[in-house]
């Protein structure tokens, strides 16, 4: 039922998106600072901050770029580590960083991708205190979270909303180190607390409405939240159409919170001849040659182009996730070129399968019901195939796309905007 109702909230979404007018074409270009700061290995919010800023300024708008990168910071030293744990819950760095990027690019709007840990979310205070309009997406869970993920042990943990957060610091969930779980959680308790998410003129974004509930639980307001996913470009041309091999793929990290022993053992279960799983991706899990058997195949990381193309001359795309996952940005470019998804029942990943329409869930950590549901895909005829790459296809287009990405993203802006002029 909840992911009927997920379903239902998205699509009212889009559809309502798909019938106003294209928003840049009847408001003023907007002048956007976009705030972000990269961790030490790039990943998928990267991507999202450049996605978003080639999108606005091919709509005729202008984007600024304030960002820290951690790799910049190596503290040796007791006080070297008092000083970075005092930035991460409040950076007087960060505060004067934002402040002096508002008073050289006067922004309309100031949107965040992430804080952590140079920046702070004390960044939103000075922005939204200068009367200017603010947005925070919040590609993790951070806020509600040490580790960002709601994942210990390599399963789903939510102990720190149910128990308290003194739950990070019991189980180390921060690298391993009780004081850091100490700052992390101290972080988002305390500008929860001091109401730093409920400023005038902020507005804080999901990426699903599973998330969307989850930040509800930690205490950010209703009011502000929103709910606007992640996209992709459309795919080159010469990867749609291709033709359909008997693969199914796997795109990740081989370990344990991504399910591929689980994924594994439902393969061997299945054994359905004449198909290959091809796992792309390396990890602690990664299978020896000698126990692939003749039906898988590993083949390690591959260039993002490659991956793409593996992915559009599939059949299927699978992940077997143990826990919550965010937004894949995989499972996004598989809908984006017609190959139907095939995902476990949980968190946001069930809300991005439509049962039957783009593709298929089964039951989370359940390596027999995964076989089963694997077994019934493999073995649909070719016009019911068909379907389901069409239906993908069209999920895209509805609530993965570019222009549809940019009315909901134009929305949030606006109402901001208006919020902080009234």
């Amino acid at each position: 039922m909840g992911a009927c109702i997920a379903f239902a909230r998205s699509l009212a979404a889009c559809e309502v998106a798909a019938r106003l007018p294209l928003l840049a074409k009847v408001v003023r270009p907007m002048n956007i600072l976009q705030v972000h700061n990269r961790y030490r290995q790039p990943g998928g919010e990267d991507t999202v901050l450049a996605n978003e800023a080639r999108l606005l300024r091919e709509h005729g708008h202008e984007v600024h770029l304030l960002e820290a990168h951690n790799d910049a910071q190596d503290p040796a030293g007791l006080v070297a580590k008092a000083r970075l744990a005092c930035n991460t819950v409040w950076s007087a760095s960060g505060a004067r960083a934002m402040a002096d990027a508002l008073a050289r690019f006067k922004p309309d709007v100031v949107h965040v991708h992430n804080s952590f840990n140079q920046f702070s979310p004390v960044i939103l205070r000075t922005a939204t205190a200068q009367g200017v309009a603010t947005v925070q997406t919040l590609h993790n869970y951070r806020v509600a979270c040490a580790n960002g993920l709601l994942l210990r042990d390599g399963r789903p943990c939510e102990l720190c909303l149910t128990d308290g957060r003194l739950q990070a610091v019991k189980h180390r969930c921060y690298r391993g180190s009780a004081l850091g779980s100490a700052v992390v959680s101290l972080t988002g308790a305390l500008h929860l607390q001091l109401g730093t998410y409920a400023r005038r003129g902020l507005r804080v974004v999901a990426l699903t409405e599973f998330a969307h509930g989850l930040l509800l639980r930690a205490g950010i307001g209703e009011s502000v939240l929103r709910i606007k996913p992640n996209f992709v470009y459309p795919a080159a041309p010469q990867l749609q159409g291709l033709p359909r091999d008997m693969r199914v793929v796997f795109v990740g990290r081989l370990a344990a919170e991504k399910g591929v022993d689980l994924l594994l053992d439902a393969w061997r279960r299945l054994a359905p001849p004449g198909w290959t799983l091809e796992l792309i991706g390396d990890g602690e899990l990664r299978p020896a040659d000698a126990e692939l058997g003749a039906s898988v195949r590993c083949l390690g990381w591959l260039d993002p182009a490659e991956v793409l193309a593996r992915v559009a001359s599939a059949r299927y795309l699978v992940m077997a996730s143990r826990w919550y996952e965010g937004l894949p940005m995989v499972l996004l470019e598989a809908l984006s070129v017609g190959t139907p998804i095939l995902v476990p029942r949980l968190g946001a990943m069930a809300e991005l399968v439509t049962e039957g329409q783009d593709g298929h869930a089964f039951n989370p950590g359940d390596p027999a019901d995964m076989a089963a549901v694997l077994g019934r895909a493999l073995l649909q005829p070719p016009a019911a195939w068909q379907a389901l790459s069409d239906g993908a296809l069209r999920a895209y287009q509805q609530k993965f796309s570019p222009q549809a990405n940019l009315q909901l993203l134009m929305g949030i802006y606006r109402e901001a905007m208006d919020e902080v002029a009234r």
